[in-house]
């Protein structure tokens, strides 16, 4: 055996004692810890126990199972979630992270394909919840109370029930077949459906308080918020929201030749993909550089392989129109300085950089903001609902949850 050198011999003897102690006796201590890729999660899904059941079991209903004991949706969440797990993943400082957002979707599929059904916690209740939007919050929030037995009723404003993930995500992301998969298997345990009515206006919030024992709002942040610009008004400008929505909804949508997206979000992604599926030559306007875009890396990098331009450091001054009909954008350059009170660095314009950027339509993934048309509850800076630790907000029995 090779003879270790005199220095680290000498340095060993200092840790390693001759004489042996208590260690013989002592029982390792046993320290509960959440599981790093558990506590990125935020719907709170037990990540490593459905890995841990397709490793060692090779099980996939029974990781179906253990998936949906907190998240109806895997099919979908395995296609679309931007996996803050896998940011956590102890694995990832070996090589890579596993790859859960992929065993996700494939534990989600295998459910669909085999027709699994959730199963019920409790039979029935005599207690009922109306809920408010069928987005993820509101099915979250009724597949949830359905196991245990609530008689749950969801008021949708749309014609069909998905929200956001119905008009909001491009099909190319989510097929509307997977869609439509998971919410019927959401259903079966019994779950009612009205849509076409938007609680506040087709029906007063007071009504629905006096008939349920509580009430769930989760209507979601689906109006577009727009910088204030010149010439926003002129026709083939949209915002984020309403141009996904259209397209969404099965409307013919006429881009034409170019269009320029505003904004570095992912909303500012799907609209520029989706502009380029129809057929436009699409530019992305960002005031600041890829380093300070808030959309997912893989979204981004996916929109230039597709050959959508990036202008970084640009920012639009005025949509040029004639006939109130979009043709281009006056813009001018960036250069940035010290940090924001968002933390980003501020972008200054430059003085004498004007120029025109080609557009037959615009569209402006600047921010979105909630409906509250008829819902009287107290907000926080007249945006946002406030709720208390348990989610209850300043009418009692009602509650919120989601965007």
């Amino acid at each position: 055996m090779e003879k270790l050198p005199l220095g680290l011999a000498l340095d060993l003897r200092k840790v390693v004692p001759y004489e042996t102690g208590s260690w013989r006796t002592l029982l390792p201590v046993n320290i509960m810890q959440t599981p790093p890729c558990n506590h990125g999660c935020p719907a709170g899904n037990d990540i490593r126990g459905f890995l841990r059941t397709l490793a060692e079991k090779k099980d996939y209903e029974a990781a179906w199972h253990v998936l949906t004991r907190t998240n109806p949706l895997p099919a979908i969440c395995g296609r679309v979630c931007p996996h803050p797990c896998e940011d956590g993943c102890n694995r990832r400082d070996f090589d890579s992270p596993v790859a859960i957002n992929s065993a996700e979707r494939a534990v989600g599929d295998y459910g669909l394909e085999e027709n699994l059904e959730h199963k019920k916690l409790i039979a029935s209740r005599k207690e009922k919840v109306a809920v408010i939007g069928s987005g993820p919050a509101g099915l979250s929030c009724a597949f949830h109370l359905a196991k245990r037995g609530f008689q749950v009723k969801i008021f949708e404003a749309y014609g069909e029930p998905g929200g956001m993930m119905r008009y909001g995500i491009p099909s190319y992301r989510l097929p509307n077949y997977v869609l439509r998969q998971e919410l019927e298997n959401i259903w079966k345990l019994g779950i009612e459906l009205e849509c076409n009515i938007k609680v506040g206006v087709n029906i007063p919030l007071d009504q629905l308080i006096q008939t349920y024992d509580a009430v769930f709002t989760g209507i979601g942040a689906q109006t577009g918020l727009s910088i204030d610009i010149p010439g926003q008004d002129a026709r083939n400008v949209f915002s984020g929201v309403e141009f996904l929505r259209e397209v969404n909804s099965g409307k013919y949508v006429d881009v034409g030749k170019d269009v320029v997206v505003i904004g570095g979000g992912n909303t500012a992604m799907d609209c520029a993909r989706v502009a380029k599926r129809l057929g436009a030559n699409v530019s992305v306007v960002y005031r600041r550089t890829r380093v300070e875009m808030p959309a997912i890396t893989a979204e981004i990098d996916e929109a230039m392989e597709e050959r959508v331009m990036f202008r970084y450091h640009t920012n639009p001054v005025k949509i040029i129109q004639d006939n109130d009909k979009v043709v281009g954008i006056l813009s001018v350059q960036m250069e940035l300085k010290e940090p924001d009170a968002s933390g980003r660095a501020r972008p200054v314009p430059i003085a004498g950089s004007d120029s025109v950027i080609p557009a037959d339509t615009v569209i402006l993934a600047t921010g979105q903001a909630v409906d509250y048309d008829g819902i009287e509850v107290h907000k926080i800076d007249n945006k946002w609902i406030s709720a208390n630790e348990n989610l209850m907000t300043s009418i009692d029995g009602v509650f919120a949850g989601g965007d």
